[in-house]
């Protein structure tokens, strides 16, 4: 979780943070919740590059 947080600390205002692939299913994020309307920022989830499994992989 601590990765995550700095990465989306780090990411500039407007902005996107990907999380790529899976963590720890006892992984967790601690944010302000003040902070995403006030940056406009954005935290986004990614596996495979969100490939469509039935189309991308034969």
């Amino acid at each position: 979780g601590k990765l995550v947080e700095a990465a989306f600390k780090a990411t500039r205002r407007g902005g996107t943070t990907v999380v790529v692939g899976v963590g720890s299913k006892d992984d967790r994020y601690s944010f302000n919740s003040l902070i995403l309307p006030f940056t406009a920022k954005t935290i986004k989830g990614s596996m495979y590059g969100s490939a469509n499994f039935k189309v991308d992989f034969p």
